[in-house]
């Protein structure tokens, strides 16, 4: 019994062939019952899925790379994906993994066009493979992972062109490797090349992100594109005249008014944004260090003025015990040995002295102390004089 199980799924333009188990000198005259007639009969291409393979011998690879000969002299073509760990190893040490196709997805050019492609470009025959897979197979994946990999440098060149206005290479270069993961997914073969298209979706993703994203503070489209306008005519004018251009020489060059020039002039200062931990070159310290801000002590200017007023009107005992209580800091024993009074005496001058001070900056009328009661004094007693 053959330890080895062949799952065949067909499409339009390929048939996947996913293989698991054991892949030697037994299992392989079953696995070439399946694929010889596809390639050599059918002229079909045929994409062979090793990912559950976790032997292969010598017999087995020989007989691999005999059935990718029939395919190319056939018409169809054999590849062979999902190679990993030992299997890889044995497919290199033979030297059968670059005639199956094994690593090859893509040509070391990545900027040729498709349509000067031969016939058997990796890369063409590998996009269209992209196409009818399945959504959810794996080989699918690790095709299109494969794919993208590939066509990176092509994605960095494109990011390069777009160089010093502003961002960095590395976010450009990911906002074009995003634009190139999308165009691997939505390339359809019945409509036109590949190159054109992944390029024309990089550029117009860069050109976005630019346009969107470039700005510290986004103004009108209109004066985004007018700012693009009048940069050029700079440089133009610049090299005509042999002078810096104004407004009026660019606006009269670009047939604008005046205004909307300097408008766009003024926008386009302010497409980038200075660091508040910037040092100024005036004064080694920070921008942030000599920003204004709201003084809050402000708020409370009204409270200080009548606060002066109060206390100049204290005697001049209480005024020293709330310089030492809050002016030093001191606890009322402290104030107590200082002023030679007791600390309940101290507690009650300051508890006192806030109240009435309170009462006055809220508008209120300081209370009246209530009079204090006379002692009662015993009824003289009555003398009645006689008459002599």
């Amino acid at each position: 019994m053959n330890d080895i199980v062949i799952d065949t799924q067909v499409t339009e333009h390929l048939d996947l062939v996913v293989v698991s188990g054991s892949l030697d000198f037994a299992s392989i005259v079953e696995l070439t019952k399946e694929l010889e007639p596809r390639l050599r009969e059918h002229r079909r291409d045929v994409l062979l899925d090793l990912t559950g393979i976790t032997v292969l011998d010598a017999r087995a690879v020989s007989e691999l790379v005999r059935l990718a000969e029939i395919g190319d002299n056939g018409g169809g073509q054999l590849q062979v994906i999902g190679a990993r760990g030992v299997v890889l190893e044995v497919l290199q040490i033979t030297g059968a993994a670059k005639q199956l196709g094994v690593y090859e997805s893509a040509p070391q050019q990545a900027t040729r066009q498709l349509s000067s492609a031969p016939a058997n470009d990796p890369l063409a025959r590998a996009l269209v493979h992209l196409v009818h897979l399945p959504a959810d197979s794996p080989a699918r994946r690790e095709l299109r992972d494969r794919v993208v990999t590939d066509l990176l440098p092509l994605a960095a060149q494109l990011a390069r062109r777009f160089r010093d206005r502003g961002e960095s290479h590395e976010d450009l270069k990911q906002v074009a490797v995003l634009a190139l993961i999308n165009a691997v997914d939505r390339f359809d073969p019945q409509r036109g090349d590949f190159f054109p298209f992944a390029v024309t979706t990089m550029t117009g993703e860069l050109k976005r992100h630019l346009r969107d994203r470039g700005w510290a503070v986004r103004p009108p489209r209109r004066l985004q594109e007018l700012s693009i306008e009048v940069r050029w005519a700079e440089s133009q004018l610049g090299q005509t005249l042999g002078r810096s251009p104004t407004a009026a020489d660019i606006a009269s060059y670009l047939d604008v008014a005046q205004d909307a020039v300097v408008e766009a002039m003024i926008a386009q200062r302010s497409r980038r944004s200075a660091s508040l931990q910037a040092p100024i070159r005036a004064a080694d310290v920070p921008l942030v260090d000599i920003l204004g801000a709201d003084d809050r002590r402000l708020d409370a200017i009204d409270c200080w003025v009548s606060l002066r007023s109060l206390i100049a009107e204290l005697p001049v005992r209480t005024r020293r015990i709330l310089e030492m209580r809050f002016g030093h800091g001191m606890t009322q024993t402290q104030i107590a040995e200082q002023v030679g009074l007791s600390q309940m005496h101290v507690s009650r001058i300051l508890t006192n002295t806030m109240q009435r001070m309170r009462a006055a900056l809220e508008g209120e009328d300081q209370p009246e102390p209530a009079p204090r009661r006379q002692p009662r004094r015993a009824a003289r007693p009555k003398i009645r004089r006689r008459s002599i």
